[in-house]
């Protein structure tokens, strides 16, 4: 690409702030071209929100968790290459800090897990905020398809903070749900609702990482721990 198309597109990006995947150009297909590319733009990362630090717990503010997942949503989700990083759910907490204060920086294109990691790295000096990763499986025509997002509570009101290439599939509003079995089974209902609508073979298999909220899928009498919350929280 020749530099006077790189800055065609980066000027493009500043004023109008289109879509970034809409000018990723089609011959791009692998996680190191893209990153590549990237770097040639220029001033394409979204500014990160500015989140109060709470640490009284007793202090609530709702719209953190609005201005969080609008956020992700001005990241995008990355839909055409594997994940431009190496996150793990096994890495070490400091780690995925870490890797989230990288992901901020760079400021687009992530996958879910990216965005539950920037996500628990913007709300860990949120002591009101409890969080809880929640990861489902599911299928898709034979394949088998893993998502996960990041439960939040604050007080009694439930919420959620994710990515997916589905809408239906990514973030909920905090306050919405009165409880977390109510808020799981309106992803339930998500997937369900994909497979009649789109018309493809997709089965619910069931929720990972937490085990109460997997028996919560079958139970309303599932008793949900009075306080969970993230290693490293404030």
């Amino acid at each position: 690409m020749s530099p006077s198309t790189i800055a065609a597109s980066s000027r493009s990006l500043t004023a109008s702030a289109p879509s970034l995947l809409s000018l990723v150009p089609t011959k791009i297909n692998s996680s190191k071209d893209l990153l590549e590319w990237i770097h040639t733009q220029g001033r394409v990362a979204v500014k990160p929100p500015n989140i109060p630090t709470l640490r009284n717990r007793d202090k609530h503010e709702p719209n953190i968790v609005a201005t969080i997942q609008k956020y992700l949503k001005k990241l995008e989700y990355n839909s055409l290459t594997p994940a431009l990083t190496h996150i793990t759910k096994s890495l070490p907490f400091c780690n995925l800090m870490r890797e989230g204060q990288h992901l901020v920086r760079r400021g687009c294109l992530i996958k879910c897990l990216e965005a539950v990691v920037v996500s628990i790295y913007l709300t860990n000096r949120v002591a009101a905020l409890d969080r809880i990763p929640l990861g489902f499986v599911s299928e898709e025509n034979g394949a088998t398809r893993r998502h996960i997002v990041l439960l939040v509570r604050m007080g009694a009101a439930w919420g959620c903070l994710g990515l997916s290439r589905k809408d239906e599939l990514s973030g909920r509003a905090m306050g919405a749900f009165h409880d977390v079995v109510a808020l799981i089974r309106d992803y339930h209902g998500a997937y369900t609702a994909r497979r009649a609508c789109e018309g493809k073979n997709i089965s619910w298999i069931g929720s990972l990482d937490y085990a109460l909220l997997v028996d919560a899928m079958t139970s309303t009498d599932v008793a949900i721990p009075e306080t969970t919350r993230t290693p490293g929280s404030s």
